[in-house]
């Protein structure tokens, strides 16, 4: 295959279950480009995106989210942070300071990770325990609306911290603020925070709107997040529990 560009930057962001198919796809065509790996990721990260070269890429999270709607316009926003970090030691500096910069030139508050494929671990899980809770209730949008409900999430984030150091992770200061903080506390601060009226409310009704919320999408944080758990012995009663909700 005779691929010829001259892009700088191809942007990676999809679904985690369709990274590796998305690498495999891109690995003869990126060229010499830099790839912004812009991802949620539940297994070792350098693994799902292989083949592509580890020093070509820079790995990094948005604060953002939305969707193209049934007019096919996409709608969404991204918030003004961004998470960014080293996964293992095949960095390109270059490569990783010109991304850095980029962000930084259009605005962006820019958080850095050393440990960042712990900090992509630590967020899948938050995006689990969320996830599991709107199945129960029906959407994202109850789930928001409802500090009880949320209260709910956290005790189930809670439970699968375990998880995090049986896959070979270790402790976070977020792992440790929501272990040591009420739950209750944390779920009336995060309603207050994804109310109705505010940005990061309106990027998840547009995920929302857009399909990109659906059941089957949701479904996946949950159920891998418990496959795993049984695979490396770590009990999950809460989570059993809501099963039938994503199995």
């Amino acid at each position: 295959m005779n691929i010829e560009h001259d892009y700088d930057l191809i942007i990676l962001s999809l679904n985690h279950n369709q990274i590796a198919e998305a690498a495999k796809f891109l690995s003869p065509r990126i060229v010499n480009a830099t790839v912004l790996v812009f991802n949620n990721f539940w297994e070792e990260p350098e693994k799902a995106v292989e083949p592509l070269p580890l020093n070509q890429i820079v790995w990094a999270f948005p604060g953002g989210g939305g969707g193209f709607d049934k007019d096919d316009i996409l709608k969404g926003g991204f918030m003004k942070i961004v998470f960014i970090g080293h996964i293992g030691n095949v960095a390109d500096p270059e490569r990783y300071k010109s991304v850095y910069s980029l962000f930084q030139n259009a605005g962006f508050e820019i958080t850095e990770e050393k440990d960042f494929r712990s900090w992509l671990w630590f967020h899948f899980v938050l995006d689990a325990g969320m996830a599991a809770i709107a199945l129960k209730v029906g959407d994202y949008s109850k789930l928001l609306d409802s500090s009880s409900y949320l209260k709910e999430s956290i005790l189930l984030m809670r439970e699968m911290l375990p998880l995090l150091k049986a896959k070979g992770d270790k402790p976070k200061i977020g792992s440790l603020v929501m272990l040591q903080l009420p739950a209750g506390l944390i779920g009336f601060v995060l309603q207050k925070l994804t109310s109705k009226g505010t940005f990061p409310r309106y990027i998840m009704d547009q995920a929302e709107n857009s399909g990109h919320t659906s059941h089957e999408l949701t479904s996946l944080y949950a159920r891998d997040v418990l496959v795993e758990a049984r695979a490396l012995g770590v009990t999950m009663p809460k989570l059993e529990a809501l099963e039938s909700y994503f199995k």
